[in-house]
């Protein structure tokens, strides 16, 4: 029987070592081949996606850095300083209120809206806004808010001729307003916008604010156009100039022009004047209806060319006859008839006709100018009276 021989231990570990040795020559000729074959390869591959990714080609653009500049307080420009006498006004300015105890379809009940400007005319609490704030409104809901508080309205006088609505209120102590005639300011001048209270913002002023159509001379159609940043200046808001003088207020905007209109305000201290003594504004009158031609021409042409300037005296089916049977233009003047002057006074479209005419008394006599089937006529004409005034409750 053949008997078999075991390894022996030195046997057994030089096998392993002998393995774990070529493991070790396997792996030196491994890494030698990739160092050799390898490795370059893997370098133009990698150079290759970041010229792909980085470089000139690339459509998706790397987020920039911003670079901020921080310009020192004392070298920043500062915004023009409103006029130091506009600032330094006593306030004559209020904002006109609408309460409401109505309760709205959800159950919420609508509190206190401003829905306008007043400015104060006397000390003892007359105050004037535009018709178009009143017009329309329950005036038992109208409050003024003075000094934090509402103040009752207890009368309420709209002068048709004019658009003018003069307030009184419960007893009250303000400081009035100075008010101007617009044909004082320059047109294109810089006047202040009062948006609130104390608060301006400068605005240009525009005098060619009237559209073409039948005007009558007894309702005063001019306007001013504001030429203005603001979206929504409230209505009523005062516009003044450098010193404070108020030339006029705003009305309403007129999307043809795409601009806000002004009321001027040249007779507000007369006629206050008037209502305080009287009760009512009387003013003299004419009796004629027609057409502006200035503002027919200033609003619907560019042209340098002379053109007839005047009042087209013109009948209308809303407004009536060309001159009024009862009035005193009948006997002296007749349908067709252009009114080219108003003493020294000439209709060149800076003023309308009824304008002209506020600046006389009722019963005066007066000398009109113009043309008659394209001959030159003149007559004297005493004028009459009319109450422009009415209550509103």
């Amino acid at each position: 029987m053949k008997q078999r021989l075991e390894p022996s231990f030195f046997s057994r570990d030089h096998a392993v070592v002998s393995a774990i040795v070529a493991l070790f020559a396997s792996g030196l000729i491994s890494g030698a081949l990739y160092f050799i074959l390898l490795a370059p390869a893997i370098q133009k591959l990698d150079a290759k996606i970041n010229e792909l990714v980085l470089g000139s080609t690339s459509t998706t653009p790397i987020p920039q850095v911003p670079q901020v500049e921080v310009v020192p307080i004392s070298s920043r420009p500062l915004l023009s300083a409103l006029p130091s006498e506009l600032t330094s006004q006593p306030v004559s300015t209020v904002n006109i209120i609408r309460r409401s105890t109505a309760i709205e379809a959800e159950g919420i009940i609508q509190g206190e809206q401003t829905i306008g400007h007043a400015i104060a005319v006397t000390s003892d609490g007359w105050f004037v806004v535009p018709y178009s704030i009143i017009e329309g409104e329950s005036t038992s809901l109208l409050a003024l808010q003075v000094r934090g508080g509402l103040v009752s309205i207890k009368k309420i006088i709209h002068d048709k001729s004019t658009g003018y609505v003069y307030l009184k209120a419960d007893a009250i102590t303000m400081t009035a307003a100075s008010f101007v005639r617009p044909e004082l300011i320059e047109e294109g001048a810089t006047v202040y916008a009062e948006i609130a209270p104390t608060i301006f913002v400068p605005v240009t002023l525009s005098d060619l604010a009237l559209s073409p159509g039948w005007q009558s001379s007894e309702i005063s159609t001019r306007r001013l156009r504001v030429i203005s940043p603001l979206d929504a200046p409230l209505q009523g808001a005062p516009l003044r100039d450098a010193t404070g003088r108020v030339v006029g207020m705003i009305d309403q905007f007129d999307k043809s022009l795409g601009s806000w209109l002004a009321l001027p305000v040249g007779t507000v201290a007369s006629d206050i004047n008037s209502i305080t003594a009287n009760g009512f504004i009387q003013r003299a009158t004419l009796g004629v209806r027609g057409i502006d031609l200035a503002q027919t021409i200033l609003s619907t042409t560019t042209s340098t060319v002379a053109e007839p300037l005047g009042f087209l005296l013109k009948a209308n089916k809303r407004l009536g006859a060309a001159v009024k049977s009862d009035s005193p233009a009948s006997g002296n003047m007749v349908e067709g008839d252009i009114i080219q002057r108003v003493e020294r006074d000439v209709l060149d479209g800076s003023v309308d006709l009824a304008s002209l005419l506020m600046d006389y008394r009722p019963g005066v006599s007066i000398t009109f100018y113009g043309k008659r089937k394209e001959e030159v006529f003149q007559t004297k004409i005493t004028l009459g009276t009319a109450t422009t005034t009415e209550m509103i409750k």
